[in-house]
């Protein structure tokens, strides 16, 4: 029963991050209007992407090093902690492109962003699901009201709210953990940075194919409509993350089950992905041009629910790949459809606008399919 609950708090944590996004943009729009909530986006994407950067070889590859190491767990944390830190020299660069004011607010929500990131990684290890939730949750209503207290709009006060949000996370997350007091026994050796690049290669490749869009549009569009797209984008992104939840139950035991299982399951999330999918573009089309009028035609909505349905037919089959140690194939095939997308998107976007982008993303998408179940046929 335990690990029945240990499942259920960990796809919550997984599709509260999509969710809270969601909702972040509906109560920014809301309150700043679109033009404003454009412009600290337009901001965000970068505090965001050295935050990722800085993250370098991602949640899975120290995790299997505690699993490895557990009696020099917190050797192995804060040395990693350490290393990875000379990434946050990237934060220089926004002084290059925002106001110093903003610059400095910034700077100061990745530090914050990358040492809640590095808690959680502890977090995940002792399988503290639950106390995830409820730190998303609290730092989800600390945002909230944040911003409630913000008369009028100033960009420098919406990245301080963000970046108290995350204190508090912060805060939160090490009562849970306990760190030890005492002074830990560091090894630091910058040369793992080079080990673990693959890893990292694996990471941003996949973040980047879900956000390459965004900044792209950035360059092109109007604060309005970056907004109007990011709330519409990161609504079926939402939709897609279903097909990654659908398999965490699986994860541990995908690689050891017969193959007549496996394509079962994946038999099993195809039959479902056409009514879920439908169902939730139904909603979003519903809330979104009924809440927010942003005006998109019913055309854009099929090509995103479109888009959305190949993760649900690749989900399995990259995971097979991925369990015989096919991790280089698929750097390569991400990085391939990324290049494409991007050609793509470049090209269209100004031709046709959001239904240029659009087109860019479903070609992408359904590429990749295309590409991982060639792949799958040579093993």
């Amino acid at each position: 029963m335990n690990r029945a609950f240990q499942i259920v708090y960990f796809l919550a944590r997984m599709f509260s991050i999509p969710a809270f996004n969601v909702l972040t943009l509906t109560v920014g729009i809301h309150l700043f209007g679109k033009e404003n909530w454009g412009e600290y986006i337009s901001v965000s994407i970068w505090v965001f992407l050295i935050s990722f950067l800085a993250k370098w070889s991602g949640q899975t590859h120290i995790i299997r090093e505690f699993s490895q190491n557990p009696s020099q767990i917190f050797t192995i944390f804060y040395s990693n902690f350490i290393e990875r830190s000379v990434f946050l020299s990237l934060t220089l660069l926004l002084f290059l492109f925002t106001s110093y004011n903003v610059a400095i607010a910034s700077t100061l929500l990745v530090i914050l962003i990358y040492v809640y990131n590095s808690l959680e990684n502890l977090l995940v290890y002792f399988q503290k699901f639950k106390t995830q939730i409820v730190i998303e949750i609290i730092g989800f209503l600390s945002l909230l009201v944040g911003l409630l207290a913000i008369h009028s709009y100033d960009l420098e006060s919406v990245i301080y709210v963000f970046a108290v949000s995350f204190l508090f996370r912060i805060i939160m997350a090490a009562f849970a953990i306990q760190l030890p007091k005492t002074k830990p026994n560091l090894k630091v050796n910058f040369q793992n940075l080079y080990k673990t690049f693959p890893f990292f290669l694996i990471g941003f490749s996949g973040w980047l194919a879900s956000k390459i869009d965004l900044y792209i549009v950035s360059f092109y569009f109007s604060k309005v409509k970056l907004a109007e797209y990011q709330l519409f984008i990161t609504c079926f992104l939402m939709v897609q993350s279903l097909s990654g939840l659908a398999l965490i139950p699986f994860y541990k035991h995908l690689y050891r089950l017969p193959q007549y299982v496996i394509a079962k399951i994946n038999q099993n999330i195809r039959f479902l992905a056409l009514p879920l999918v439908g169902f939730a573009s139904l909603l979003i089309w519903l809330a979104l041009e009924n809440y927010y009028s942003i005006g998109y035609p019913v055309l854009y909505y099929i090509l995103a629910a479109c888009a959305s349905l190949a993760s649900f037919y690749y989900s399995v089959t990259a995971l097979q790949l991925y369990r015989t140690n096919k991790e280089k194939k698929m750097v390569l095939i991400g990085f391939l459809t990324i290049g494409i997308q991007s050609l793509v998107t470049l090209i269209l976007i100004q031709l046709l606008n959001v239904l240029g982008v659009l087109l860019s993303i479903l070609i992408a998408q359904w590429l990749y399919l295309f590409l991982i179940n060639r792949e799958i046929k040579k093993i």
